[in-house]
């Protein structure tokens, strides 16, 4: 399977949001295989924008699974509390 967009655009900027002191650097990740560009905030200025986006992308995996352990352990909570009902009629 080969992706539809082989390489990403990126743009890279310092951006200051309100309530906060100083300025922090947004990337906006565009052609990422999503319909909308990916915004990524953050207050590290020192890495190139690879190794954070590669960063977010290992998280976004991470939370994803966490998810759905979450999801799965409602639905099996639920299931029970439905097959015990079934079993009571």
């Amino acid at each position: 399977m080969s992706r539809l967009y082989k390489t990403p655009r990126i743009l890279d900027q310092m951006v200051t949001l309100c309530d906060c002191e100083k300025a922090l650097r947004q990337i906006i990740i565009d052609e990422l295989g999503h319909e909308e560009p990916t915004f990524l905030i953050t207050n590290q200025r020192r890495r190139s924008p690879v190794p954070l986006i590669t960063r977010y992308a290992q998280r976004m995996l991470i939370e994803n699974n966490i998810q759905d352990g979450v999801d799965f352990s409602i639905y099996l909570r639920y299931a029970v509390k439905a097959s015990r009902l079934a079993v009571r009629q």
